[in-house]
């Protein structure tokens, strides 16, 4: 039975396309880079869900593309703030979260999911924003590098999906 998970490797490759990073001098339209930038976001993004669901769910894949669904956009980037002290994080999570953003790995993986986002609603919903292709491929860059992180990740990074799981589920 094929999959139909959205794969984040995917993602980066259509941003890639989007951004006309093969294509040499030039530059594709805007609304390419808007597509790109909003691509690549999403690539970090889904990378954080299947992670969230794997954690919640090991050993069943057939709920973890159910939970996927359950993780926001919003979830995300609050935790995110918590552990680069953006945001405060809830009084009983402070000792775990306190601990995270001890972390170098876990804070630059979380700044970038912030910077990520804020670019990704600013070339969605910004109409009077432009991205070239030179800023367009370094949000790419740091997307990739992102995903990269994440899919590698151990101990601090499994703990923030962790938190994200918590943030995630319905009180």
């Amino acid at each position: 039975m094929p999959s139909y998970l959205i794969d984040p490797d995917k993602l980066l490759e259509h941003a890639s396309q989007l951004a006309g990073e093969e294509a040499g001098p030039g530059r594709p339209s805007y609304t390419n880079h808007r597509r790109a930038v909003s691509s690549a976001y999403y690539a970090a993004f889904h990378q954080v869900t299947d992670q969230v669901a794997r954690r919640l769910f090991p050993g069943s894949p057939s709920f973890r593309a159910q939970a996927r669904r359950s993780v926001t956009h919003g979830a995300i980037y609050e935790v995110c703030r918590w552990v680069t002290g953006a945001g405060g994080a809830p009084q009983h999570l402070r000792p775990v979260v306190d601990v995270l953003k001890q972390d170098p790995v876990v804070t630059s993986v979380a700044d970038s999911l912030m910077a990520l986002k804020e670019a990704r609603e600013e070339a969605d919903y910004d109409h009077t924003r432009a991205f070239n292709k030179r800023e367009t491929l370094t949000i790419l860059e740091e997307a990739r590098s992102t995903v990269a992180g994440l899919q590698a990740s151990q101990g601090s990074l499994d703990d923030v999906t962790a938190l994200i799981a918590l943030k995630a589920t319905p009180r």
